[in-house]
């Protein structure tokens, strides 16, 4: 049997031409709306978050499958002129093969 090995994804030490300095994993509240899972493997999650400033006081927040270790970054849309404005991915790591949590 061949043992899965699987590591959780490093996260961009620069985005936007600048450096990023990231804050260690939590686990992502439990929300009583929207997605909560992976939409990859369908892990029903929690999924994991990082977050991240950049050295123009720029928000990052990262988003992490437990299972599957895929990895997206993203930052406020500053397109969008409203206090909730969308969100735009700006880096992303692939899934790894299928495993217990992490």
């Amino acid at each position: 049997m061949t043992e899965i090995v699987r590591t959780i994804p490093v996260l961009p030490a620069e985005l936007d031409d600048q450096p990023v300095t990231w804050h260690g994993w939590e686990l992502a509240p439990v929300l009583s709306h929207g997605e909560q899972g992976c939409d990859i493997c369908d892990h029903e999650g929690p999924l994991s978050l990082a977050e991240g400033r950049g050295e123009d006081r720029t928000r990052y927040v990262a988003i992490r499958c437990r299972r599957c270790q895929q990895t997206r970054v993203m930052t406020r849309d500053r397109t969008k002129l409203q206090p909730l404005g969308g969100h735009i991915y700006v880096w992303e790591s692939p899934a790894q093969a299928i495993g217990a949590d992490l």
